[in-house]
């Protein structure tokens, strides 16, 4: 289990953790302020030089209001989105994300895709759209999470980055896949590439 640092303000007390130097981003509603080039560069580099022991590398993110950015990521690159992200929360407050991803695609307007990116994106989906397209070339590699790890693949088809699609999985939750408020297959099926996807069907029930 390892740990990569692409903007924490606290650093956790783990045994492997990778600082990539990168500044926490600030909030979309007035602007992310980050350099989205650099950013996925970053992602593509680390993945070249790291080193994986398993078949398979499970990639997982944790990123607070992350399927709110993941929501303005998709309409600013012109995916079919509305409906399509989830929510950490039991009732997605749907209003409050229009409102702020309205307040945010205005700040983007008129900017090419990196600078949208950089105004509307947070650092894990662009580090990971670079990762997963680079560390596809060399080994097999699952996204861990829902919509969030969906934008970054929607980053990565929007972008036209090189990837290996065979090598990449998604993997989710039944409750992200059966979300009536959510859409992830949908948003899988938006990309150029085809990318095999799962959801574990365990229960807490008993």
């Amino acid at each position: 289990f390892e740990t990569i640092d692409i903007g924490l303000r606290v650093k956790p007390q783990v045994s492997v953790l990778h600082d990539m130097g990168i500044k926490e981003s600030e909030s979309i509603q007035t602007g992310a302020g980050i350099d989205a080039k650099a950013i996925i560069e970053k992602g593509i580099e680390f993945a070249k030089n790291y080193t994986h022991p398993n078949k398979l590398l499970i990639l997982g993110e944790s990123t607070p209001s992350g399927t709110t950015t993941a929501y303005a990521v998709g309409k600013t690159l012109g995916y079919k989105s509305d409906g399509y992200f989830s929510s950490s929360f039991l009732d997605n407050p749907s209003s409050l994300k229009k409102s702020v991803i309205a307040d945010t695609l205005k700040l983007a307007e008129g900017k090419d895709v990196y600078e949208r990116l950089g105004t509307v994106a947070d650092n894990m989906l662009l580090f990971v759209a670079g990762f997963v397209s680079s560390y596809s070339k060399k080994g097999k590699i699952a996204l861990g999470g829902g919509t969030q790890m969906a934008a970054a693949l929607l980053i990565v088809d929007a972008l036209k980055l090189d990837i290996n699609s065979q090598n990449v999985a998604l993997m989710t939750t039944k409750w992200v896949y059966e979300d009536e408020n959510s859409n992830i297959k949908g948003l899988l099926e938006q990309l150029s590439f085809k990318v095999d996807g799962y959801f574990s069907d365990f229960s807490f029930k008993d």
